[in-house]
């Protein structure tokens, strides 16, 4: 990955780096000197800063950007660990672990999206190089789908699932893919992702072709594909994405991506609070699927109620690592914890559920400020919109499952970086008239073979 700033431009190599180590890396994880993380998107981390300070001119801007209150939800998020290891009587050096845990998870991927990907031609890019990397995903699903999720296994050695592939085998039905990743749920939440963002690019215009292929049936093939993964979450949010997108387009109503976050707020007020409607929650999941699902959904839902009173004891900052969030009975049951909200929650407290949910719904609340509804369609704009939306619709996956990834927080970081640039001169710097013009294929993956810098 780091020859990869010899040849392409930073912001290439920055989209290729993480798009492929996020997709094709091996689900390892270890412990290194001075309890630095060691998983396989820290590394790929690490490999990317350290390509940047070597071979590229840029890395003077990693120092030189200007803060913005957009970045205040990402701040608080970072230091939060901290202060849940101190508020515990955890000992400052526990907390200052779990600081360099959180810095490299989160803070660095978003420091890298906020300085080199934070105008239109990076976030482009990044969308670009999700499309690219889902679209070479296709013919993988496929395969697990076919023979079981056997590729993990038979390229690296080992189960990268962590003994949960009994977890991807739907009843009646087949498998669910898993790939290099360690849920099936996971690779469902890309394709999810993907597809939304494929869509957006093709019905405004700002891609037509790749590889010479009309680009509209490369995104037919992954929404297509979308709904192979067999995760019924990711199937949701998909036709949420694509609700929003036609309502954003032909009314020019921008109320279905402020209901989203509405929904995830209201959705964690009623949780903590205990006024969460799990009966009409699971009655409206019953008559989509099976009752095996319905009965685990209940389940999640109760257990949720019992952590959430245990959370509730250390509601500011949480309980801290160490599994101390989590609940055992007299039977020795662990409750289980499968949502990143109540994670989250339990662990960092109030203000960490707060600081992380803003992190994910604010580029979509800040484009609603920004922009006319409309503005959202224009071929360079696209991007942003797309990423902004898909964003949200991650937040709501959190509120079931807990598989965030860097190129979520990348996204997040390059979109408010955007917003912070052109907000601090009072003209956004951008108007229609300056993104007038149509990206074609040759421009979309012309960068590939050569440097640029970035504006």
């Amino acid at each position: 990955m780091v020859n990869l700033f010899r040849q392409l431009s930073i912001q290439w190599a920055i989209v290729v780096s993480f798009v492929t180590g996020f997709l094709y890396l091996s689900q390892f994880e270890f412990e290194l000197p001075l309890l630095i993380p060691g998983t396989r998107m820290a590394f790929t981390t690490y490999a990317v800063f350290l390509g940047i300070i070597l071979f590229n001119a840029e890395a003077k801007r990693l120092f030189s950007f200007r803060l913005s209150w957009f970045d205040l939800p990402m701040i608080v998020w970072w230091i939060c660990p901290f202060l849940s290891s101190i508020s515990n009587d955890l000992g400052i050096f526990d907390g200052l672990k779990e600081l360099g845990a959180q810095s490299v998870n989160w803070v660095l991927p978003y420091l890298l999206g906020r300085v080199y990907l934070r105008d239109l031609e990076g976030l482009r890019k990044l969308c670009l190089g999700i499309v690219v990397g889902t679209l070479s995903y296709i013919p993988l699903c496929w395969i697990e789908m076919r023979l079981s999720p056997i590729l993990h296994q038979t390229i690296y050695g080992f189960d990268g699932s962590g003994g949960r592939i009994g977890q991807n085998v739907i009843e009646g039905v087949g498998y669910r893919p898993i790939v290099f990743q360690a849920h099936g749920l996971v690779v469902g939440a890309w394709f999810m992702s993907a597809a939304v963002i494929s869509v957006w690019l093709w019905k405004s215009g700002s891609i037509n072709r790749l590889f010479g292929l009309p680009f509209k049936w490369l995104a037919l093939a992954i929404v297509v594909q979308s709904f192979l993964t067999r995760s019924l979450a990711a199937t949701v949010f998909f036709c949420v994405g694509v609700f929003i997108f036609f309502v954003s387009r032909y009314l020019r109503n921008f109320l279905p991506l402020l209901a989203i976050s509405f929904c995830i707020l209201i959705y964690l007020h009623n949780g903590i609070s205990g006024s969460l409607a799990k009966d009409g929650i699971t009655a409206a999941v019953s008559g989509v699927t099976s009752e095996s699902k319905t009965e685990s959904l209940q389940f999640r839902l109760n257990s949720e109620d019992v952590l959430v009173d245990k959370a509730n004891q250390r509601m500011w900052f949480g309980w801290g690592g160490y599994g101390r969030n989590r609940v055992i009975d007299h039977r020795g049951y662990e409750y289980i914890t499968d949502s990143l909200w109540i994670i989250v929650y339990g662990t960092r407290g109030l203000v960490g559920l707060v600081s992380l949910t803003l992190v994910f719904l604010l580029p979509s609340l800040v484009l609603i400020f920004y922009f006319p509804t409309g503005a959202w369609h224009h071929r360079r704009l696209a991007p942003v919109a797309a990423l902004s939306v898909v964003l949200a619709l991650n937040m709501a996956d959190a509120l079931l499952n807990a598989f965030p990834h860097p190129l979520l927080t990348i996204s997040a970081g390059g979109i408010l970086g955007l917003f912070a640039d052109h907000t601090e001169s009072k003209t956004l710097g951008i108007s229609l008239k300056a993104i007038e013009s149509p990206v074609s294929a040759s421009s979309a993956i012309a960068p590939f073979s050569q440097r640029s810098s970035v504006k």
